[in-house]
């Protein structure tokens, strides 16, 4: 078999395209938040339920559940993900759902540094509840 010297560099050629079509996730959507901001780090359930006042701040947690409409379909929840502590979360109710424009931009199973909003709203009939929002993400390292 004669030597062809353009069957080396072509070889080479395909070989990184398909190594990098392999790293590259085409079904990730693009990132609609900013990257995490430096606040307080605090934990989950404190974020949650008690501890910080309303303001800012990061929580480490994984991505458990992520739940996107179907295109053409009116849902009452909006598209979101759930995070928490655990990668196993014991109860429902050790997880947060934080709703966001393109859920599918989170990894399952990945883990984050999420700054969020603390809100504390009043409802009609006088009760005070609080409201997370997400605000920005980070890959956790």
């Amino acid at each position: 078999m004669p030597f062809r010297p353009w069957c080396t560099p072509v070889s080479i050629l395909l070989l990184s395209l398909v190594v990098a079509c392999s790293l590259v996730e085409p079904d990730r959507a693009e990132r609609t938040l900013p990257k995490a901001a430096e606040y307080e780090l605090k934990s989950l359930m404190a974020v949650k339920y008690s501890a910080p006042a309303p303001g800012r701040y990061n929580v480490e947690a994984y991505v458990v559940t992520i739940s996107e409409c179907p295109k053409d379909a009116r849902c009452a929840i909006p598209d979101g993900i759930t995070v928490a502590e655990h990668v196993a979360p014991d109860l429902p109710e050790d997880g947060l759902r934080l709703s966001v424009r393109e859920p599918d931009q989170f990894k399952r199973w990945g883990r984050y540094i999420f700054s969020v909003r603390v809100v504390e709203r009043t409802a009609g009939s006088g009760d005070v509840f609080r409201d997370v929002q997400l605000e920005g993400y980070s890959k956790a390292k």
